[in-house]
């Protein structure tokens, strides 16, 4: 009979405690970024509306998505798992 080995409490806190951070840096990152730019480039031409920001939070998230994509492209086992064989699942159902 096989034994089979549970997780420990500290393996599933940190299972989910890391997803949730990177994922809330995601969110705040871009916002903290786009207020500094704001304040550094642009000092008082009125672009503290609400627009600005949304604009500037959402290019800075796409050059976010857009190097994430680049650089696990860069890895050779990454290529062959993720990009080959992603429509897989698609074509099944």
């Amino acid at each position: 009979m096989k034994r089979t080995r549970s997780l420990g409490g500290w393996s599933i806190f940190f299972t989910i405690l890391c997803p949730l951070g990177l994922g809330s840096l995601f969110v705040a990152l871009p916002h903290i970024l786009s207020v500094w730019i704001g304040r550094l480039v642009v000092q008082g031409r009125g672009v503290d509306s609400i627009p600005f920001h949304l604009l500037l939070d959402g290019m800075i998230r796409v050059a976010f998505l857009t190097g994430y994509i680049f650089t696990i492209s860069l890895r050779d086992s990454s290529r062959v798992c993720v990009f080959e064989y992603h429509g897989a699942e698609q074509i099944n159902l």
